[in-house]
This record gives structure tokens, sequence and C-alpha cells, in this order.
């Protein structure tokens, strides 16, 4: 993993995990609606960003590379 890649990683936990962390806190004080509305933020967050970073860098999630066409696969 390179630095760049480490870097946006750090700050995705960064926001999504006060947030997801928040989210836990208020599920288990019995407020289920809102804490599944925090929770899905810090999914929302840290979805946003790998799709940012994605973009960005022309990068790829896992294999994705070699399984779809036109993506360095075999055609």
């Amino acid at each position: 993993m390179g630095l760049l890649r480490s870097l946006w990683t750090l700050t995705t936990v960064v926001v999504a995990g006060p947030a997801a962390g928040l989210g836990l806190l208020t599920v288990l004080e019995g407020n289920y609606a809102a804490g599944a509305l925090f929770i899905g933020l810090a999914v929302a967050f840290a979805g946003v960003s790998e799709y940012a970073y994605i973009r960005l860098t022309g990068g790829t999630v896992g294999r994705l590379r070699g399984l779809v066409p036109g993506r360095g696969g075999k055609e």
C-alpha cells in the first residue's frame, strides 16, 4: 500500500470512525433510528471516500482490474 493510499485510508477512518462510534453508542442507549442514521452516514462517508479515491487515482478495489473487461484484464 502506497503513501497516498495510507493517507487516504487514515482520513476516511478519521471522518467515518466517529460517526460510526456515535451511531453505536446511540443504538446502545436505545435510540435505534438515530443510531442507524449515524451508522448509515459512516458507511456513506466510507463509500464516497473510496469512490473518490478510485476516480482520482484510477485505482481499483481488490482484484477488480483483472475481472472487468477493459480494465487491464484479459479480454
